[in-house]
């Protein structure tokens, strides 16, 4: 059994067809998956509910004594035996013929968990048009990366993802017995499980809001369960942060989230409890430290923030709201608290509580702010190798490239037939693409996601016969690369593989949508064209083509230039060609790059990379130079607190000469500072440090020499700042050439990257 999907019910009749008939219109065979539904007590007879169960084998039904959701998805979770598990609510829908697809990606992925979007229904309205790009696959992270770095709205609702139910089979993991945050609680506690997860740009799941539902009802009713459930809640996430077994990033994402339910929690018992409810909250969120709140947001929240803080004051003016009920008594609310707030001359620090005229810190907040200090991205300068060469399945068989040799860089592809290929090059293709499991995210990515070359560069044939042959998770994978910040070369049909679509075909499924534009044919074959470099093209950066910024006679067969021009997209050459006036002075080449964490798009139309010298060779030199200093940042993998290890393992593991990199606050007066880095793996670290700039070799002022998996860096003392530090695992494959590019031998096992812990610690004076 692939899937389990599990679906609470209580007096659902009305909505439980529309749920049931979304789940049945699906891509997978009934006997791959099962329906468990849980009727919770319901006092209603479940006639709809038993019809579908009598006419549908793969849909169970079992009924409890009324217990509550969470305690019904429980039930589900003993009686389901499907490999994965998806959790439904019985008055919403699916999107239907989708399962199928959302498995193959979590299956080709290996993955732990994966998310996917929702889209939201009031009732009785129509819902928007969905997004299905399920080709776009996010990089795969560990559970706890996900959350201090989500690729997308992650969302605390239980519906928005399927994951593995062996993750469960530990602790055992279950929900907690709650009826408003049972599903926050148990992802929670379930991410520190999920070692892969990804994000497919999909919109699978549509939440409908009903007026009846359990929060909705009766807020004033309810408020008072939903609160306290929401205060246990903030105090274990207190509880955890506080936990030095938590990562660091992880024990700042989660007391901000502690702030941010606290604020929420006290303004929503302001407005939906009475006012000894509320002091009642102020009391319970004081001694769990998350009250006061900090003072962020927007002009609004600060001002709100500031005025919770005043206790007294705010209690005031809720009471005033309460006694008045009119459209107009929040707005008189507000006034009345700034009224009080200025005459009374009350200044709140950040996170302070208010006492007269005396700013209050909190003590958390009279430390440095690091989180503020850091620069969290940078400009990436370490990678495996420069190039990537695909001269796949379709396109022109090469295995080297002129530009690349005369400018030094190093390179790495695949080449194959260009027609009649044979089944193990389709194989081959996918297993250096796609993956194996000797090497989970395939040749272009290190196991966090992050690009393992510089550049990808696509040359010429035919892009339809290329797209064709790539598979789902092949196409995934280049977007991830580049949306990770590798930079993409494409050249005649690599620039039309690169686009959204062609011609008449504005929407080509096949190609990869790297740029958001289409391309129309020349409908030239076998001819010559100039180009015009015209000023103002960042190509003239990198050579000026004889002083005069034009070449001459570049090979064009079959290519194209830009039918539209979506935001962002750089010309960089024209064509001069006066015998087709509709091509003539057309762009040639083109640039785009979405955005700084992505790599650079470097587009041409014909075939400069077939020419081993002259300004054609430099044309092409120009454009490798563009993309590759145009790659994305890379991102702190965390900051370092003193004493607290960090272990890396799962998909946070290092890649084959691949930097990781952290930074520390080190205090004035900090005395007998050491780094240390340590891996149980077989493999050579390196160990970098540097003030104020990420540690890449080219920069670093200090940095271990030995070889080994134990590096360590120590000093006596350290200037007071931030300091950056890197670890590199040198270790890397042995290649070897084959008939269709390169093969690895030797220490393949750091394709899926190196565990290791790293740790800083030292004395403070005084």
């Amino acid at each position: 059994m692939k899937l389990s999907i599990i679906i609470p019910y209580h007096n659902s009749d009305p909505w439980i067809g529309a749920m049931l008939d979304s789940l049945l219109d699906q891509d997978l065979p009934r006997e791959d998956y099962e329906i468990v539904v849980v009727d919770d007590g319901s006092t209603e007879e479940p006639v709809t509910l038993h019809r579908y169960a009598e006419a549908h084998a793969n849909i169970r039904v079992f009924r409890q004594e009324n217990a509550g959701v969470a305690v019904a998805r429980n039930t589900g979770l003993d009686k389901a035996s499907g490999q994965w598990v998806w959790f439904c609510d019985s008055d919403d829908y699916v999107q239907p013929r989708v399962l199928g697809r959302l498995l193959a990606i979590a299956d080709a992925q290996q993955l732990d968990m994966l998310w996917f979007d929702a889209v939201y229904v009031r009732q009785g309205e129509l819902a928007r048009e969905p997004r299905l790009d399920f080709s776009a696959v996010s990089p795969v992270q560990t559970g706890w990366d996900y959350v201090v770095n989500p690729p997308a709205k992650m969302g605390m609702a239980v519906w928005r993802y399927l994951f593995r139910r062996e993750l469960l089979a530990e602790g055992p993991l279950r929900f907690q017995p709650l009826n408003y945050v049972e599903g926050r609680w148990f992802q929670m506690e379930l991410m520190p499980r999920v070692q892969r997860a990804a994000h497919v740009a999909a919109d699978i799941y549509f939440y409908v809001q009903h007026s009846s539902s359990l929060l909705h009802a009766s807020k004033a009713k309810n408020y008072a369960q939903f609160a306290d459930e929401m205060a246990k809640y903030v105090g274990v996430m207190a509880a955890k942060a506080a936990d030095l077994a938590v990562p660091g990033q992880v024990q700042r994402l989660l007391r901000q989230r502690c702030d941010l339910e606290s604020y929420r929690l006290l303004g929503n018992v302001s407005r939906y409890g009475t006012p000894a409810l509320a002091v009642s909250y102020f009391t319970k969120l004081k001694a769990l430290g998350t009250w006061p709140v900090r003072i962020s947001g927007g002009l609004k929240e600060r001002f709100l923030r500031r005025a919770m803080n005043c206790r007294g004051l705010w209690l005031a003016a809720w009471r005033l709201y309460h006694r008045l009920r009119r459209p107009t008594a929040e707005a008189g609310m507000l006034l009345l608290s700034a009224l009080l707030v200025t005459c009374c001359s009350v200044r709140v620090a950040p996170g302070g509580e208010s006492a007269g005229s005396k700013t209050v810190p909190a003590p958390e907040e009279a430390a440095v702010n690091i989180d503020s200090l850091v620069k969290w991205e940078s400009p990436n300068e370490v990678f495996y190798k420069d190039i990537f060469l695909d001269a796949g399945i379709g396109l022109t068989p090469r295995t080297s490239l002129y530009a690349a040799d005369s400018l030094g860089l190093s390179l790495e592809g695949i080449s194959f037939s260009r027609s009649d290929s044979r089944p193990e090059e389709y194989e081959r293709q996918a297993a250096v693409l796609a993956g194996t499991p000797e090497d989970l995210n395939g040749r272009l990515l290190y196991p966090d996601g992050q690009p393992r070359y510089r550049v990808l560069f696509v040359c010429g044939g035919s892009s339809r016969t290329h797209a064709a042959s790539l598979d789902s998770a092949s196409r995934a994978h280049i977007r991830a690369f580049v949306q990770a910040g590798g930079s993409y070369v494409g050249t005649c049909a690599g620039a039309f593989l690169a686009a959204v679509g062609y011609d008449s075909h504005p929407d080509y499924p096949d190609y990869l949508a790297l740029w958001p534009g289409t391309v129309r044919h020349t409908g030239l074959s076998g001819v010559y064209t100039g180009m015009y470099v015209e000023k103002g093209s960042p190509l003239l950066a990198y050579a000026d083509f004889g002083g005069d910024g034009y070449i001459e006679g570049i090979r064009h067969n079959k290519g194209g230039y830009p039918q539209s021009y979506p935001e962002g997209t750089e010309i960089l050459a024209l064509y001069d060609y006066p015998g087709k006036a509709a091509v003539h002075r057309q762009p040639s080449a083109w640039a785009y790059k979405a955005d700084g964490r992505s790599g650079r798009l470097v587009l041409e139309g014909s075939h400069p990379e077939e020419v081993r010298k002259g300004e054609r060779r430099a044309f092409t030199e120009a454009m490798i130079r563009y993309a590759a200093d145009g790659v994305g940042t890379v991102a702190l993998k965390g900051v370092l607190e003193n004493g607290v290890p960090r272990a890396m393992d799962g998909a946070g593991r290092l890649g084959d000469l691949q930097c990781h990199h952290f930074a520390v606050y080190v205090p004035a007066g900090a005395k007998n500072v050491c780094f240390s880095v340590e891996s149980p793996a077989d493999c050579d670290l390196c160990l970098r440090l540097c003030r104020d700039a990420y540690a890449f070799p080219s920069a670093a002022t200090q940095a271990s020499g030995r070889k080994g998996a134990r590096q360590q860096l120590g000093f006596a003392t350290l200037d007071a700042g931030v300091w950056y530090v890197s670890v590199q695992c040198l270790t890397t494959v042995t290649v070897v050439p084959t008939d269709y590019g390169q093969d690895y031998a030797g220490r393949t096992d750091v394709l899926n990257g190196v565990p290791y812990t790293i740790t800083v610690s030292w004395q403070q004076n005084g």
